[in-house]
């Protein structure tokens, strides 16, 4: 009897890959006569023609489920009763088809194990691979196809990619594992991840005796690249000692790279894709050597180490601020961790240094949509259409945007300023009939929407308006440090942190666990939470620690104290001192004597200020070259102010003092 019988499976589509799986078994002496069996998922004339002349043996499908399925799927969910499809062999020895053999060592491992232990196969654990994230997600695609209860005793298990793995003919898992692919077959139409799924919980749930062999039997090459040999043509494990990988798996997008920089051992870089029998060639480009720098942070991001692409991106483009193609990557690659504020800003910087990249505008527009920033998200799809005219999906986000641009009845937004809207990332935020802990005064006579956090109803956060003059001030202010002081659940800050700027948050409130998860959450949600660093400290000892001990010194401050004590005095005569040369301050809730006082710190400190005729009136101070935006009051406020306010001039339109 035959000891070993390599097993996979393929359709005309997948069948280049299959030819160099079988070239890769064939190339090698001990893989000459091996038998080699393919589950015929799709295969046409031409293919079976090429098989037999490799001697390779084609397997039909059979069926007995009333299901409609295409080939691959069947292939996968009958991998289960190979011993039965293929009888005659000792050990079965399954290779996906987008796998190949470098090192036969790897074989024979697999052979072994499987006649010692009689079942074998590899985790997706490795010290190189970024772990992060996989727990849950085969958590969550066990839950689909088997129930919680089942998918709970999965967690904390390495997964076991069933792309490579050896069984004895006699092994009890066939029929057990049979049997596990059967219960959740209906119910899911042969998903694509059911046989690997069940294979898990055959050795985590069901204690059956699964050895697992090193990740280089079978590297999964979207989880960390391999580096090679000095000459490029030997895939190595990266790490050291840098041992020879021994089955390569293609997996995800690596398969359809036509090239990829690698690193050697001697830390040189080479340029080959990950086939069979790849040409190996010098990676440097003399005319153009960042195009390297660039394949490698795609390199990074391809196995999911964004954080490792977003450092090279940032050092590239701190190296020369006009690469446009080193800025469009550094966008994408921050939004797919989703930071989105640092997205926005390289995805404006690519589009400003090559506007007419239709894709570019379409990636910054999305990042915008995302954000809750729909005027803006428009205007960039407008841009990609008029670049791209039948691009259909520009067209669909389009419309999203313009619907999204919507504002609630009862909303004003001085007309000028650019639009934003954040609702969806604060789910507990609505109208309320809060009163400002107390504060309000007959002069809030709009007739506009006041909002509060449910949790916190007597807590009135800033009107639409307002939330739009903080970040329409941001705009102005890209990039730089600002100081917010009361983040009013992450209301006001998150408006600020949208326009660019980068956040001091500095509110006692965070103390409670509740409230800081709650903004971190909504933080997270608007892609600003990068951008923003949360101290749960009371003013002014916090704000003048930062400015003495770290130095701080911001562009833009927010102070938002709404009691009737010196907090807002307080508030301003510590950040003053720390504030640039440059800089606008902006203060809420001033229809109250004690938040006002505030105002009157930076008046006697020699700044330019004045107030916006606001719902709640908001108070801004500026000196330098700094100036206050430009606002419209909304028609329906009566212009008569509260007494303490009379001495400040409204900044409008064209005023300004």
């Amino acid at each position: 009897m035959p000891p070993l019988a390599i097993v996979s499976a393929s359709d005309s589509a997948f069948f280049p890959f299959l030819q160099e799986l079988v070239r890769s078994v064939r190339d090698k002496p001990p893989g000459h006569a091996v038998p080699i069996y393919v589950l015929d998922a799709g295969l046409d004339e031409a293919n079976h023609a090429w098989l037999e002349q490799q001697r390779v043996t084609p397997v039909a499908l059979p069926w007995p489920y009333d299901l409609e399925v295409p080939g691959h799927l069947r292939a996968l969910a009958l991998r289960c009763t190979i011993p039965a499809l293929i009888p005659g062999h000792g050990v079965y020895l399954w290779v996906d088809a987008d796998a190949w053999v470098q090192d036969w060592t790897a074989v024979d491992l697999y052979r072994r194990t499987a006649e010692s232990r009689q079942f074998c196969i590899t985790s997706e654990v490795d010290r190189s691979f970024d772990l992060a994230w996989m727990s849950d997600w085969s958590i969550s695609v066990c839950q689909n196809l088997y129930g919680a209860r089942l998918a709970q005793r999965l967690r904390g298990r390495p997964l076991l990619n069933a792309g490579v793995f050896a069984g004895h003919r006699d092994a009890p898992h066939w029929a057990a594992w049979k049997k596990r692919v059967e219960q959740a077959l209906v119910s899911s139409a042969a998903d694509f991840n059911l046989d690997q799924t069940a294979l898990n919980i055959l050795a985590f749930v069901d204690g059956f005796d699964v050895a697992i062999l090193p990740p280089q039997c079978n590297w999964i090459c979207h989880r960390a690249l391999p580096r090679t040999s000095m000459d490029g043509t030997v895939l190595l494990d990266p790490q050291p000692p840098h041992q020879p990988l021994g089955i390569i798996h293609m997996t995800s997008v690596t398969k359809t790279f036509p090239s990829l920089v690698l690193r050697t051992i001697d830390d040189r870089l080479v340029a080959r894709s990950l086939r069979y029998a790849a040409t190996p060639s010098d990676a440097i480009d003399p005319d153009n050597p960042v195009t390297a720098e660039l394949a490698l942070a795609r390199a990074d991001c391809v196995t999911g180490h964004y954080y490792e692409a977003i450092w090279r991106l940032q050092r590239l483009v701190a190296a020369d601020p006009n690469r446009p193609r080193a800025w469009a990557q550094l966008g994408v690659t921050a939004s797919q961790v989703g930071d989105l504020a640092e997205a926005a800003r390289a995805l404006r910087r690519a589009v400003l240094l090559k506007p007419d990249n239709a894709s570019w505008q379409l990636d910054l527009g999305t990042t915008y949509l995302r954000q809750g920033r729909a005027e803006e998200a428009e205007a960039a799809f407008r841009r990609a259409l008029q670049l791209s005219p039948y691009d259909r999906s520009a067209q669909v986000r389009l419309d999203t945007a313009v619907a999204d641009q919507t504002m609630p009845a009862g909303d004003y937004v001085s007309p000028g300023l650019l639009r934003v809207k954040v609702d969806k990332h604060f789910p507990n935020v609505g109208w309320s009939g809060c009163d400002d802990g107390g504060l309000r005064q007959p002069d809030f006579r709009s007739g506009q929407n006041r909002y509060a956090d449910k949790r916190v109803p007597h807590l009135c956060l800033v009107t639409r308006d307002e939330a739009h003059i903080l970040f329409n001030t941001a705009l102005g202010l890209d990039g730089l440090p600002a100081l917010d002081i009361g983040s009013s659940m992450g209301f006001s800050t998150c408006h600020l942190a949208l326009g660019g700027v980068r956040l001091d948050v500095v509110d006692p409130a965070l103390r409670d666990p509740g409230v800081l998860q709650s903004v971190m959450d909504s933080l997270t949600s608007a892609g600003v939470i990068d951008a923003c660093r949360l101290l749960a400290a009371s003013v002014p000892g916090a704000v003048e620690q930062l400015g003495r001990r770290d130095g701080m010194r911001w562009s833009l401050g927010f102070i938002d104290e709404k009691d009737d004590g010196d907090a807002a005095r307080q508030a301003a005569e510590a950040c003053e001192p720390f504030l640039q040369p440059d800089a606008v301050v902006l203060l809420g809730s001033l229809l109250s004597p004690a938040a006002a006082a505030g105002l009157h710190v930076f008046r006697e400190r020699g700044w330019n200020t004045g107030i916006y005729r606001t719902a709640r009136i908001m108070g801004v101070a500026w000196r330098g070259q700094s100036k206050p935006i430009r606002h419209s009051p909304d028609p329906s406020l009566s212009p008569e102010l509260p007494p303490h306010l009379t001495t400040w001039t409204v900044v409008g339109g064209d005023t300004a003092n």
